[in-house]
């Protein structure tokens, strides 16, 4: 990836959207028990993807619940597993090993010391790799564009993945994950917060935010408008201090949602 640091902006465009879902197939003979019976199969002839059945179980399929607690158990790709286990959990599976595997990965990010940003901006405005993270690169053994993918991709899909199971449990460990120097995965925890609707993540995100570079407060300042209370109103207030260019910034939210900014309603 031939990212520059410079601004924030880079990093918060690459949360918007859908993170895709995988076209792995499940086989067409599982089946689960449930109250001593078995359950019949009602798929299709084809077999049919994780995708589809993500799909389904947003439309309160069933039988989608069924099969995607087998393909958690029988899957070894562990994005397709993380996709699995936070649907679930937003559905209201609150299981327990849905839960432990979305959060073992977080761990691992807030607990990374890959040094961040990798990349800066010099004089002629060409990006370069810090001192500092060609040194970890070296230190660990570890390719520098291998610990860029890391730092812009898998870390903060780790997050995400938590902050898309809209779980209570996940609090704690987001507010953490908040405070990563990593812009991008503070971002992540920042909407995972805001999705919970927890009170008390305001003053901690308007804290995080203060520390971002100015030109990316217009994208971030939505998670925070995302709240719709008077101290997270007042927080965003303090963040831009240009009131026309807030009210422009609610005026398309309230005609286009927060979809645009956030990624979910």
């Amino acid at each position: 990836m031939n990212l520059a640091f410079g601004s924030v902006l880079s990093l918060v465009v690459l949360l918007q959207g859908s993170w895709g879902h995988s076209q792995e197939v499940i086989s067409e003979g599982m089946v689960e028990k449930k109250k001593g019976s078995v359950v019949e199969e009602k798929r299709d002839q084809n077999k049919r993807s994780i995708h589809d059945l993500l799909g389904s179980l947003q439309k309160g399929d069933k039988d989608a619940v069924i099969l995607l607690k087998d393909a958690f158990k029988q899957s070894l790709d562990k994005e397709e597993k993380q996709q699995i286990a936070s649907a679930l959990l937003r559905a209201g599976i609150r299981d327990e090993q849905y839960f432990d595997f979305l959060i073992q990965h977080v761990k691992k990010v807030i607990e990374s010391d890959i040094p961040f940003p990798p990349r800066v901006l010099d004089e002629k405005g060409n990006a370069k790799y810090t001192p500092a993270f060609l040194a970890w690169c070296e230190e660990h053994k570890v390719e520098p564009e291998t610990a860029v993918k890391y730092l812009v991709s898998t870390f903060p899909k780790d997050v995400m993945y938590l902050a898309d199971s809209v779980d209570p449990r996940a609090f704690d460990i987001l507010l953490k994950a908040l405070d990563s120097n990593n812009y991008i995965v503070a971002i992540a925890a920042a909407k995972g917060l805001a999705r919970l609707q927890d009170k008390r993540a305001v003053q901690p995100i308007i804290k995080r935010f203060k520390r971002f570079p100015p030109d990316g407060l217009e994208l971030v300042v939505p998670i925070l408008l995302y709240f719709n209370n008077p101290e997270a109103e007042a927080g965003a207030e303090e963040l831009i201090h240009d009131t026309e260019k807030l009210r422009r910034l609610r005026k398309s939210i309230a005609e286009h949602g927060f979809g645009p900014f956030l990624g979910f309603e």
